[in-house]
């Protein structure tokens, strides 16, 4: 028998109706996830999308909340968070579904960012040193990692996308192919603390600090006008092929933090600088309009924000006062101006063939002691290097006073001097008690600079905790 079209759709039609509608599933942010860590006494942010204008319900660990959806089925709410403990559960439900988060945990939680040497991870492409020993005891269930996508956007995103499907604890398999500074800190944060500390590796190789600041931002620092005109004139087809440079400004800002500015974190390490090296007088501005940026989205104007000296690199030169390297560590170091900053180096730790030296356990260990006495009240933990105190030029002869007590293996070294017909030259230098270094030339002294080099070779230390003093220059009469 044939049955007409008519017949046939009229005969579909009556099966579809009596079929229930499709209902929209229960979304939360992807880095929602079992194995989680919150900050502890905060709050938890929670920003989903609902099954319609629904009654949206939050359990945790059987205490009750509940938030309205909006017409379209956004909805957030606001959950404080305990003291450290866990693991907890965290059970999410609308009229149509229900989420359920399983070993969560109250503690720590740092975002970790910058360019390849804070993506640097313990094996893959990095291979720390010792990585092969580090790996194979890497298990620990107090170590929560989390790893942002590379992500960009021409425009804000409410999305965000994570790799290992979520968070996870640590294992050789899950610290492979993470940052290793990330890793190594929050090991040692959690050794020290004794709660369980989770880090957000969200890092891209090669980015210069324009692409992780706001429009707003860059445009107030000025430089970056034609990349913005380009940016907010161009059609669509033009901005994704323009944003495939994931170096233009403010697509990483966009792609990969905005997103998460409902996560409540305790704080911010960053280890960025090597892709703008030479645009020191930008730099200076930028980024401490950068970490203002985060601040502003966090809404925490007071937010800790702990950052990394570059390294040394490129060929050792004795006497070289245009370095650029140098000149990018200073602009760096003009940030701390700005409340709640710190700031460790990674000076003495270069390689001269190598971007990416391997001793990422030791910058671990200097952000782990910074943040312990600058966050966590332990100020019996020594986290910077002395520093000059005082400094009086007398005709050849320099003498710098320390803060605290210094040391340096043989004869203090790293030190340039520019004389009064402008040339700069390597001076003699020398320790005077516990404290003082005694810099001379054969000529009257009227600057003089400490390890303002690519590839420095001082070797003045602080005798507490053995921490290189950082680079500075001083000019006479200033």
């Amino acid at each position: 028998m044939k049955i007409k079209f008519e017949q046939l759709s009229c005969v579909l039609l009556s099966a579809l109706a009596a079929v229930p509608a499709l209902r929209a599933e229960l979304k939360l942010p992807a880095y929602m996830t079992d194995s989680m860590v919150v900050q502890r006494n905060e709050v938890l942010n929670i920003r989903g999308m609902a099954d319609g204008a629904v009654k949206v319900s939050v359990s945790w660990s059987d205490v009750p909340y509940a938030a309205l959806a909006e017409s379209d089925g956004r909805f957030s709410m606001s959950i404080p968070t305990p003291s450290a403990g866990g693991p907890y559960k965290i059970e999410i439900s609308d009229s149509n579904s229900r989420r359920v988060l399983s070993d969560v945990y109250s503690g720590e939680l740092w975002l970790c960012s910058g360019q390849s040497n804070m993506e640097m991870p313990v094996g893959g492409w990095g291979k720390v040193l010792d990585y092969e020993q580090e790996l194979a005891s890497s298990t620990n269930p107090k170590v929560h990692l989390l790893q942002i996508k590379k992500t960009k956007s021409h425009v804000p995103s409410e999305e965000i996308g994570v790799n290992m499907s979520g968070w996870r604890t640590a294992t050789p398999k899950s610290v492979y192919n993470f940052s290793a500074i990330a890793y190594f800190y929050a090991r040692q944060l959690a050794d020290e603390l004794g709660v369980h500390v989770g880090v957000v590796d969200c890092t891209w190789s090669g980015t210069p600090g324009e692409a992780w600041t706001s429009l707003e931002g860059v445009r107030a620092v000025g430089g970056f006008e034609e990349k913005i005109r380009m940016l907010e004139s161009a059609d669509e087809d033009s901005i994704a092929m323009a944003v495939k440079s994931c170096n233009n400004p403010t697509v990483l800002y966009n792609g990969m933090i905005y997103p998460l500015r409902d996560m409540n974190i305790k704080g911010v390490l960053w280890y960025q600088g090597c892709g703008n090296v030479g645009r020191h007088v930008q730099y200076a501005s930028l980024f401490r309009r950068m970490i203002g940026d985060w601040r502003r989205l966090w809404g925490k104007a007071d937010m800790p924000f702990h950052f990394v000296q570059l390294a040394s690199f490129q060929k050792p030169e004795a006497v070289q006062p245009s370095s650029a390297w140098a000149a990018l560590r200073q602009a760096q170091a003009d940030a701390l101006v700005l409340p709640n900053t710190a700031m460790v180096t990674a000076i003495d730790l270069g390689d001269p063939v190598d971007i990416h030296p391997k001793n990422k356990q030791e910058v671990a260990r200097r952000l782990c002691r910074s943040a312990l006495r600058h966050c966590y009240g332990r100020h019996d933990i020594v986290a910077e290097a002395p520093v000059v105190e005082s400094c009086r030029f007398d005709g050849r002869m320099v003498r710098l006073t320390f803060d605290a007590a210094i040391c340096a293996d043989g004869n203090p070294r790293g030190f340039i001097v520019k004389s009064a017909d402008g040339t700069w030259s390597r001076p003699s230098a020398g320790l005077e008690g516990r404290d003082i270094v005694l810099v001379s030339y054969d000529s009257p002294i009227e600057e003089v600079r400490y390890n303002w080099a690519d590839f420095p070779d001082g070797n003045i230390r602080g005798q507490g905790a053995a921490l290189p003093v950082l680079p500075f220059k001083i000019e006479k009469n200033k």
